[in-house]
């Protein structure tokens, strides 16, 4: 994650220690999410010294072409809609929306990091 903007590599099973999402085709969605026992939501900037993953269910759905809505039950941490920026056989990025107050502050940290979308 860079930025509210994920990563995922395509692969068999979950690593233990990395993030991880698996969709279905009925909706439902499996993640491999950082617990925490606050469940903070990611808008804070609480950072968590000893992160643990868990599994979680979910629901996803395709809000349009470009963008999908997650929703887990049990842990804010990855609830909300996606921009799908990038979509392979072998990759999916995918970057958070947030209210304008909150994209203008984080356009301003991506245009200082220089992080691309491509």
């Amino acid at each position: 994650m860079d930025t509210y903007i994920y990563t995922y590599e395509n692969q068999k099973a979950f690593e233990k220690k990395r993030q991880g999402l698996r969709f279905q085709k009925s909706g439902k969605i499996t993640g491999n999410l950082e617990s925490s026992p606050y469940r903070y939501n990611t808008q804070e900037d609480i950072i968590p010294k000893n992160i643990r993953f868990d599994l979680y269910i979910g629901t996803w759905k395709k809000a349009s072409d470009t963008t999908v809505t997650l929703l887990f039950p049990s842990n804010a941490n990855m609830n909300g809609t996606f921009v799908i920026s990038k979509l392979t056989e072998h990759e999916l990025k995918l970057r958070k929306v947030f209210d304008a107050a909150t994209e203008k502050k984080l356009d301003s940290i991506r245009r200082t990091k220089d992080i691309s979308y491509q």
